[in-house]
């Protein structure tokens, strides 16, 4: 072999043996769990809620986002996994940054609005069985006192925000977060 072909085969080895130490350097960093959710509205402005089978208080439609999922297509997979409806584009609302806790480690978790409902969808609705026993749609109170709380603190601020023209939120444990301190 040549210098010069054995000058690559060198280079190419300690590339090679870089991106080895890369990939398992990368795999020693902390990972974050991701969920998602969407906000779904009749045409009075009332929220879609659903019943849980496993839990006492309400959730919207959503969930953890597998890994090498996008957060926007696990939120519209959880949609259609759960009540049966095929969504189009999410508008991005919020995200938000939970602490860890006793319960659960620190998390990431992204809330997208998917719009108002038509009357087709709505009567397309149909509850999983397994995850999902029914549904509503509530007004902001009904929602408020129904909804698991550390969701409602997420909800609440993103329902406010709707009303404007405002970029999406960041949240931290509910309360949006400026970023600047």
């Amino acid at each position: 072999m040549n210098f010069p072909g054995r000058a690559k085969a060198f280079i190419a080895s300690i590339i090679f043996r870089q991106r080895l130490l890369n990939r398992w350097a990368h795999k020693t960093l902390p990972t974050k769990r991701l969920a998602a959710c969407v906000m779904l509205f009749d045409q009075s402005g009332k929220l879609l809620i659903l019943e849980t089978t496993y839990q006492p208080e309400w959730l919207l439609p959503g969930g953890v986002v597998e890994r090498d999922e996008p957060p926007w297509v696990g939120a519209r997979r959880e949609v259609r996994e759960e009540i049966g409806l095929e969504l189009g584009a999410l508008s991005f609302a919020a995200m938000d940054w939970r602490s860890s806790d006793d319960e659960f480690d620190d998390s990431l978790h992204f809330v997208f609005d998917g719009g108002v409902l038509s009357a087709e969808q709505q009567a397309m609705i149909r509850p999983d069985g397994s995850e999902i026993s029914n549904y509503r749609f509530v007004a902001r109170d009904e929602a408020k006192a129904l909804v698991e709380p550390h969701l409602s603190r997420r909800i609440m601020p993103c329902w406010d925000q709707r009303a404007t023209a405002q970029r999406p939120l960041i949240l931290n444990r509910g309360a949006p977060d400026d970023m600047a301190s």
